[in-house]
């Protein structure tokens, strides 16, 4: 029996002898933020955007000719004239306005140093037959991520953010084939 224990105590310090678990590139501390900071990592993208534009245009136009003949003798005088006036007064406003409020997750698609990454993303939502696409690109910066892995699309450099929507509803902005006609000819 001593033997056996023997043996068994000199084959302890072999299987003691195993690889570490610490790898020095995925290393991530429990009391560290939970930041995304490597390519495959997940960021929240928070879209809060705004735009309006207004455009404004008057145009006035006047125009006087006036043409006077006239003929006379000794006993009779004949005079004509022509007076003619053109005025044109137009103008027109035109307002837009766009507003976008979304929450997309991004990954990381590539590390352009320590402190900054670009990140891409998509969501595609389908409800009640229409289709919104809701994509994000952009650089940012690890300073900018929020505790909650969230960042606020206004801090994304280059930033190129769409949404589009496909169905009933899209197709019925559109103007109709006669209204595009008229816009043509006129």
């Amino acid at each position: 029996m001593r033997f056996v224990l023997a043996i068994l105590c000199a084959s302890l310090p072999w299987m003691a002898c195993a690889g570490s678990l610490y790898q020095e590139a995925s290393f991530r501390a429990l009391v560290s933020d939970h930041k995304a900071t490597n390519v495959g990592d997940v960021v929240t993208v928070l879209i809060y955007e705004s735009a309006s534009a207004t455009s404004r245009t008057d145009t006035t136009t006047n125009k006087d000719s006036s043409i006077s003949l006239g003929a006379f003798d000794t006993i009779n005088s004949v005079g004509a004239g022509v007076d003619a006036e053109s005025q044109f007064n137009g103008g027109g406003v035109e307002t837009r306005s766009g507003k976008v409020i979304a929450r997309v997750t991004a990954t990381v698609v590539r590390v352009i140093d320590s402190e900054e990454f670009q990140i891409e993303g998509r969501q595609r939502i389908s409800l009640n037959n229409e289709i919104q696409l809701i994509s994000v690109r952009g650089r940012a910066r690890t300073r900018d991520i929020s505790d909650d892995n969230t960042i606020i699309s206004s801090r994304l450099a280059d930033s190129e953010i769409e949404f589009l929507g496909e169905g009933l509803l899209s197709h019925r902005e559109k103007p109709g084939v006669l209204t595009r006609l008229f816009g043509l000819l006129f």
